[in-house]
């Protein structure tokens, strides 16, 4: 099963997915030739330096393709060069359709990235793989940024083609498998669900030299220094992407409600991030972390006493945060604020993962916070907790599930083998 990845932010581009998608290909690229096109780095402003066109990087073969430049708060830059990269995944994937057997693409940009792999799949008849982190247009109509109107129905008719066209697709909860059947029952069978795994982590990726230098933030007058458990304070950790889907004002207004003797940090960046900062203006207790690598934010939380998943109603149907894993392999109990019936509330009661108290917010919000601090987690605890995790998120259990879907190319490449009348061989080969 040679692969051909396309993802426009491969390692050392600072996106989750480009951590998970590069632990992925490196575990294939043991059986069979991987290759990825990518972009330059471009994620949060191009923090990193430019990295080589092509290189061979943990087994894989890395091609990268150069974009006009976007800013995150600006959407139509970042939809020219989405597009733009799209176009040139097209023509490199046409010239090169004798090198692999199946693309796989997150589903990154929505929508887009699946007409792009039609289009392919028609030039050169090759089958791929939505993997897919979310599902659009139904994540952004849950939060408000899309109405359900005649535009909202037109890209869920799209996306849905894309999905039936898809040979496999990857989905990260059985809560999206249903929402994608709720689309197309016929759906069913081609759906995987293999959830995401604890980031891993790889050397750091080097600044840019242009890179600015970024500090901790407070609302208050305190210095980054004196955020510490020393200083008796509770800390609740909220750490990722800061924008609409996670519903983060809420915790803003619970920080408002809580004493001194809690501490709530927002770390990351996102649309969201001026919003919170304006919310917490003056709030002596919440601090405010700019969004660092893997290996920073995973030190934050083996200093912190909880960490936040908070997603908008209705979004647990149509995304997983994968911030979950993370957390728990520090050692972190969750607080998760979603709903009391989807698969992530579930497993945190389940495998006593910390606290769901479901979708509160205000009183009942800092109510659930301070119960949380009510439960002491010794060192012991939480290393506890992080076997657990690794027993139910770990990397070896999701990588298993991509082998077993490589096996199934491999007998679907065997039937077909066997129908030319290339039996014997072939089949042992296969």
């Amino acid at each position: 099963m040679r692969i051909l990845a396309v993802y426009k932010h491969y390692w050392p581009d600072t996106t989750p997915y480009a951590r998970l998608l590069r632990t992925i290909l490196e575990h294939r690229a043991a059986e069979a030739r991987c290759t990825v096109f990518t972009a330059q780095p471009s994620y949060n402003d191009a923090a990193v330096d430019r990295q080589p066109d092509r290189e061979t990087l943990g087994g894989v073969d890395v091609v990268r393709c150069w974009t006009p430049p976007e800013r995150k708060r600006f959407a139509f830059t970042r939809l020219i060069a989405a597009a733009w990269f799209l176009a040139a995944a097209v023509m490199f994937a046409w010239r090169r359709r004798r090198d692999y057997d199946v693309l796989l693409a997150n589903v990154h940009p929505p929508v887009l990235i699946g007409l792009a792999l039609r289009a392919i799949g028609r030039l050169t008849g090759k089958p791929f793989v939505l993997h897919m982190q979310d599902i659009h247009p139904e994540a952004s109509a849950a939060v408000g940024v899309m109405r359900d109107n005649r535009r909202t129905r037109l890209l869920r008719r799209i996306d849905t083609a894309n999905c039936r066209a898809a040979w496999r697709i990857v989905a990260l909860s059985e809560d999206m498998k249903r929402t994608l059947c709720e689309r197309d029952a016929s759906l069913a069978s081609k759906i995987r669900v293999v959830n995401n795994f604890a980031l891993e982590s790889f050397e750091q990726p080097r600044l840019a030299a242009n890179a600015s230098e970024r500090s901790p933030e407070s609302s208050g007058v305190r210095s980054a220094p004196d955020r510490s458990r020393l200083n008796g304070r509770f800390r609740v950790l909220f750490a990722g992407n800061l924008g609409r889907f996670q519903n983060l004002p809420r915790l803003v207004d619970a920080a408002k409600r809580l004493d001194d003797a809690f501490e709530v940090v927002f770390m990351g960046g996102g649309l969201m991030l001026p919003e919170l900062k304006r919310l917490a203006a003056g709030v002596p207790n919440v601090t405010f972390l700019p969004h660092a690598p893997v290996e920073a934010a995973v030190a934050e939380m083996r200093r912190s006493d909880l960490g936040v998943v908070s997603l908008s109603p209705g979004v647990c149907r149509v995304a997983y945060p994968s911030k979950c894993m993370t957390y728990l392999s520090a050692g972190l109990p969750l607080l998760a604020l979603v709903e009391d019936d989807s698969d992530l509330a579930r497993e945190v009661r389940d495998h006593d993962f910390g606290h769901a108290p479901g979708q509160v917010e205000g009183e009942a919000l800092a109510d659930a916070i301070r119960e949380a601090a009510g439960r002491t987690w010794s060192p012991e605890d939480r290393a506890a907790l992080a076997e657990r995790a690794g027993r139910h998120f770990g990397a070896g259990k999701a990588l298993a599930a991509w082998d077993g879907i490589a096996e199934e190319w491999g007998s679907r490449a065997a039937g077909a083998v066997c129908e030319a009348g290339h039996d014997g061989p072939m089949r042992r080969a296969a």
